[in-house]
């Protein structure tokens, strides 16, 4: 699984039922939608084509993540990071 950011339930479910994730750098995914978008809007559906292509062809230039601990596990999920405000 290709996922844009490590932090959130979302990799801490897919890592917990044994799925290998991996992390695609957000600008890297942006670059991809630049050179093979028609146009310029975001879209669900294309990001994740773009992630899968990326990890499809790239596998080797990228490593999964490794395992929580339990307690890491826990923490993560009773402090999660703060957000930031916008002005």
């Amino acid at each position: 699984m290709a996922v844009e950011t490590s932090c959130g339930l979302l990799a801490a479910r897919l890592r917990a039922t044994g799925r290998h994730v991996y992390t695609i750098n957000p600008m890297a995914a942006a670059r991809r939608r630049d050179r093979h978008a028609v146009t310029r809007k975001k879209s669900d559906h294309l990001d994740a084509m773009g992630l899968a292509n990326i990890l499809h062809t790239d596998k080797a230039a990228h490593r999964p993540l490794p395992n929580d601990s339990e307690l890491t596990q826990a923490i993560a999920i009773l402090c999660p990071r703060p957000t930031r405000r916008r002005l």
